[in-house]
Formats: C-alpha cells, structure tokens, sequence
C-alpha cells in the first residue's frame, strides 16, 4: 500500500504553497497557517512533525540540519526532512510553482525521505 504522504511545511514556506498541495491531493499545512504556530522554536517544529507522521519542508537548512544531527546521535527518528536550497529555488515570483512542482515530483517518485532520513530539493 502507499502510504499518504503527510507534509508540514515551515515558517518560511507559505500557505499557497501548503494550498497548492492540497488541491493535489497531499495531507498537508503551513506552519504559517496557524497563528498558535507561529514562532515556534525549530526543535518544537519538528517535534510536532514527527508526532503527527509528517515530512517537515523547510528552507532553514542550517538549524535543521544541526537537529538533523542532534536526533540521529540521540537515536531519535524524526518523520523525514526535506531541505530546500534557496540557490535553486530562489524567492521570485515562480518560487511557489518550482516549490509544488518538485515536491509533487519527489512524492510521485518515491523520492520523499523515510522516517529518520533527509533530502535537499
């Protein structure tokens, strides 16, 4: 069976992006969306991930990427980290396209990190 694919995306990834998804079909939201969320410190972040069976979306790769670190020495298994560099996806107008587009891609093709592990975009 293939298992739905559950995305949270981060502060720094908009709504449009978490609605674009939705329209695909993903089991997804921004961060951003919800106003208790907001500002919630990045171990929080992805601790909430990880408890609802989600891939956390992030462009905040330098803090993610040290917890990334912390959790793997601690054993601890996070639900999966997609790492989205801003070099090859820059903040411009096509930015939330380009975003959807190669997410939607790497779902389709099994590309998608399992638990514990990581991908950059």
């Amino acid at each position: 069976a293939r298992r739905v694919i559950r995305l949270l995306l981060d502060e720094m990834i908009g709504a449009k992006i978490a609605d674009q998804l939705r329209t695909r079909g993903y089991d997804v939201y921004s961060v951003v969306e919800h106003v208790e969320l907001r500002s919630m410190p990045d171990p929080d972040v992805l601790e909430m991930a990880t408890l609802e069976d989600r891939v956390l979306v992030t462009l905040n790769i330098v803090d993610f990427q040290i917890l990334n670190r912390a959790w793997a020495s601690q054993g601890r298994i996070h639900g999966g980290i997609v790492f989205i560099s801003t070099a090859k996806y820059r903040q411009s107008r096509s930015f939330v396209g380009l975003v959807v587009t190669a997410l939607d891609h790497a779902a389709k093709e099994g590309q998608l990190p399992h638990p514990g592990s990581s991908i950059f975009l």
